[in-house]
């Protein structure tokens, strides 16, 4: 039978993350998975979530942030896993989360959205209907 893949996870303080990474990665977890983020909308928070593996013992630990979703604000974590530099692009543009300290500079400049100029598509308030309306107006199909 095959061996499951099991996650230990820690909650962690905005304040706290970015030591947090760097002693996680200290302990050995230095292969950086993913990084992803949930939006708790009716509860007015993100919840962002680091994934972390340690090569050597195979243990994996996810580490969750929450943040408010009014002036949602992290440090970077790209200086420790230069692979976060990518997956923080893509939260600051899809849920408009700023990455202090960032490799690119703190005010990223979209890469997956080129012109975009509305609200952050992945955020739960997003109206995708109301969206697609104003920009391509009623369509009708026979």
């Amino acid at each position: 039978m095959k061996e499951q893949v099991r996650f230990y996870e820690k909650k962690v303080r905005i304040e706290d993350l970015y030591e947090t990474i760097r002693e996680f990665k200290v302990r050995g977890f230095s292969y950086f998975l993913f990084m992803t983020c949930v939006d708790w909308y009716p509860r007015n928070y993100f919840e962002v979530v680091y994934a972390l593996r340690n090569l050597k013992t195979g243990e994996n630990v996810k580490l969750r942030v929450k943040l408010p979703r009014e002036n949602a604000v992290l440090p970077s974590v790209a200086e420790e896993f230069p692979l976060a530099l990518y997956q923080e692009r893509e939260l600051a543009e899809m849920f408009g989360i700023r990455f202090m300290n960032h490799p690119d500079g703190d005010k990223l400049e979209n890469v997956i959205l080129e012109d975009w100029k509305y609200d952050p598509p992945m955020r739960r308030d997003f109206d995708t209907a109301e969206f697609a309306s104003h920009l391509f107006g009623e369509r009708k199909y026979d």
